[in-house]
């Protein structure tokens, strides 16, 4: 097979590779687990890789063979613009929530990017297998490799469906990173630890999705206003930076691994709805304070280093919107910041008692709840305004 190496079609090689690599492997995954959030990484990973190739295999002298490697170029859809914003909306639902599924109108999302697939294999049945071969009709355009379709499409179709995804791929971008914050919210008013479920990394490639956009939006406007327009190895670069997109996507994506123990169950609508309720300040909600803060004291549920909103609810025998609606209305904390508190507390407590002296500060740490370093030194900075090393420090000074 035709591969011309050289250094722009060999930069690009590893991350098409990796890229077809880590696709399939979430594949398998996704069908070992069941679970669709790698389905759907598995299909963004694989258009991610796609668009990369195709320059990859342009600059490997494709375009320039003017045989079969070059009708192929013309006829097949690299580039999936439509597709890519969905698809990374909908693995963010999937992994924030696992009851999600797909329902009915949610597909109504891709019908752009069918309409664009659509294209390509309708340009290549009508020039290819119609014309070419049952007709024996020889190509005109491109010394011989292409036809009447796919020159429409090279001349100006191409860009104007470029041009009209950039909205489209931008608004589901934002409207992820948004739904982001809104899980944010969610996690800190339901889990004590979100260390294992916090998906930051996530939120790292969105905004590197909105950086891409804009040097993608920079890139388009120079070939718009230059007297000449950018060359394919100006363009290139755009191109490596996808590349490097495909690494940190595959990488964290295959890595992200949401415990059994921490049930995912965000719903935005819930979550807006729930945030827009009236504050009550009444007697019945002193009383839930009361009886909230009593049962943690006598109690200690803060012990059990996995309690979530549900399992403190359960314990008290209360609605777990009840008890949610108390802590942050009632006591104005989330629900992480109102038992980290307490194994704060309880850390201090170990740290000044000398039956606790053997053991280490991460020790104590385990000892009152905590699971994690990460969360501990976190919680322990965030709620008594120094390190846990600092105050000990501290205590032994005196």
């Amino acid at each position: 097979m035709l591969f011309d190496f050289n250094v722009y079609s060999s930069l690009l090689l590893p991350p098409v590779i990796q890229g077809l690599l880590f696709s399939i492997l979430l594949l398998i995954r996704g069908f070992r687990e069941d679970k669709l959030s790698d389905y759907l990484l598995s299909a963004l990973l694989f258009l991610f890789m796609i668009r990369v190739s195709g320059w990859m295999l342009g600059f490997a002298g494709w375009y320039d063979s003017h045989d079969w490697h070059s009708t192929f170029m013309f006829y097949f859809p690299f580039t999936h613009w439509y597709a890519f914003g969905p698809l990374m909306y909908f693995y963010f639902r999937s992994l924030a929530n696992s009851e999600f599924r797909f329902q009915k109108k949610d597909f109504l999302h891709f019908i752009p990017a069918f309409i664009w697939v659509a294209f390509f294999l309708y340009a290549f049945l009508m020039d290819v297998v119609w014309r070419h071969w049952i007709n024996g009709i020889a190509f005109t355009d491109h010394f011989g490799t292409k036809g009447p379709l796919g020159q429409l499409n090279g001349i100006w179709l191409d860009d104007i469906f470029d041009y009209l995804a950039l909205p489209t791929l931008l608004a589901y971008v934002i409207l992820t990173i948004r739904q982001y914050f809104q899980y944010r919210r969610y996690i800190l008013e339901h889990f004590s630890d979100t260390d294992d479920i916090d998906l930051n990394w996530l939120r790292n490639l969105l905004y590197a999705f909105l950086l891409s956009i804009a040097i993608w939006i920079g890139f388009l406007l120079a070939s718009i206003w230059g007297q000449e327009g950018l060359s394919y190895v100006e363009l290139w670069y755009s191109h490596l930076a996808w590349g490097i997109i495909i690494y940190y996507l595959s990488i964290a994506g295959y890595l992200t691994h949401i415990p059994e123990r921490f049930p995912l169950y965000f719903n935005p609508k819930a979550e807006t709805a729930q945030a827009t309720e009236a504050k009550e300040e009444s007697e019945e909600l002193e009383k839930l304070k009361a009886l909230i803060l009593k049962w943690m004291e006598t109690e200690r549920p803060y012990l059990e280093p996995d309690l979530t909103l549900n399992a403190l609810a359960a314990q008290m025998q209360l609605p777990a919107t009840t008890l949610s609606r108390t802590i942050n209305n009632g006591l104005g904390k989330n629900f992480n910041d109102f038992v980290n508190e307490y194994r704060v507390e309880e850390v201090k407590f170990k740290i000044r008692s000398a039956e606790y002296e053997h053991l280490s500060l991460l020790g104590l740490a385990f000892e009152s709840g905590f699971s994690s370093k990460a969360t501990f030194n976190r919680a322990f900075k965030k709620l008594s305004g120094q390190s846990p090393s600092e105050y000990q420090k501290a205590h032994k000074a005196r």
